[in-house]
């Protein structure tokens, strides 16, 4: 009798195998996270004959408008899908549009893979809703200015947030000497 794995029992070893640790460090916010592409390059090192992909769609729900990211999941002829959504913020202030679908794209691709994956994003048990709630939004100051590329751009985010302490003002200096390098480049 021959003993073929089914699509759950190989999501299952994934999940199992699978080791993507919080390398990344937020300095404005004190804490290790990981990012979509972290995940990913973990499950490449043990994803066998399985493959994911993702694909991201655009939905208004009331008045907002939402990205839709669906992980898929595929192993011999069968596949399971996840879904995660993220909300475009109606004004983000140093992002154009384009940067603003963007993070939110990455937002929910990171939480689809979480959920695919049976990954706990909390440090651990006793972890306040709270302390997530200012994770989140660590990640989400992160990622944005991750996305700033002109130094007006940048002026405006840091007016909008600066009164968030040391630890912000680091990632804007970061991301301004960043951009003028960037700028220096092109210029030769």
């Amino acid at each position: 009798m021959e003993n073929k794995k089914t699509i759950m029992s190989e999501l299952n070893r994934v999940q199992k195998e699978l080791k993507a640790p919080k390398d990344q460090k937020n300095t404005f916010g004190g804490f290790n996270y990981r990012s979509a592409e972290d995940i990913l390059e973990a499950y490449k090192k043990i994803a066998g004959e399985s493959v994911v992909t993702s694909s991201d769609s655009i939905e208004l729900i009331g008045n907002r408008i939402y990205v839709k990211c669906t992980v898929t999941f595929h192993y011999e002829e069968k596949c399971k899908d996840v879904d995660a959504y993220a909300r475009e913020p109606e004004v983000q202030k140093g992002m154009n549009e384009s940067q603003i679908t963007g993070s939110a794209s990455s937002y929910a691709k990171k939480y689809a893979l979480n959920s695919l994956f049976a990954i706990d994003d909390c440090k651990d048990t006793d972890y306040s809703k709270e302390d997530e709630a200012k994770i989140i939004e660590m990640e989400k100051h992160e990622v944005e200015i991750s996305m700033i590329d002109n130094l007006d751009s940048l002026k405006g985010y840091w007016e909008q947030n600066k009164g968030l302490g040391k630890e912000f003002s680091s990632l804007v200096t970061k991301r301004k000497l960043k951009i003028k390098e960037q700028d220096a480049d092109i210029q030769v």
